[in-house]
């Protein structure tokens, strides 16, 4: 299709095809987005020549493009919904996770400032999870010993969790 044939059809269809589209969208900028996609398809067609009966092409292929943005607006719609109506959930969940690496953070903070000893057993009972006598052989000392090193850990972490409890509080609450 030469240029002078295209200008002539696109001055001729333009504004007529755009009030169709307008008619279908109920949105005057979609409609001339759509339309300007039909000729532009038009444009780069290599068998432009060959459409018979070019004003009904464009109309089906704005028809056809119309239809398609109102499904898609249709599928935006319902998933805006559905994210409306799983947003409160969310939001709860992302806090719980805040919440909950916010815990695991200070843990591990407080699990690094034991003694090795003390390290080494919590770190081999609560990651590695590793029974009492599986320490105990791992690390060539009794039972007894492991028991008494692991009691030692959580009363060192639980203190320094219980004095840090009102910054984390705090720190949570302003951010």
């Amino acid at each position: 299709m030469n240029a002078k044939h295209f200008s002539t059809i696109y001055r001729d269809l333009y504004s007529p095809l755009c009030y169709f589209a307008e008619k279908i969208l109920k949105d005057r900028f979609k409609a001339e987005e759509v339309v300007a996609d039909v000729f532009e398809k038009l444009w780069n067609m290599k068998t432009a020549e060959d459409i018979e009966n070019i004003k009904a092409f464009l109309y089906t292929a704005t028809r056809n493009q119309c239809l398609d943005q109102v499904e898609q607006r249709q599928i935006r719609q319902k998933h805006h919904k559905v994210l409306l109506q799983l947003s409160p959930l969310a939001e709860d969940e992302i806090l719980k996770e805040i919440y909950f690496t916010e815990a695991l953070r200070e843990i591990s903070q407080a699990v690094h400032t034991l003694p090795e000893q003390c390290r080494k057993v919590i770190t081999m009972t609560y990651e590695n999870g590793l029974s009492t006598k599986e320490i105990a052989d791992q690390l060539g000392v009794t039972v007894s010993t492991v028991k008494t090193q692991r009691a030692r850990g959580i009363s060192i972490i639980r203190k320094l969790l219980s004095s840090r409890a009102l910054s984390i509080a705090i720190s949570l609450l302003l951010n």
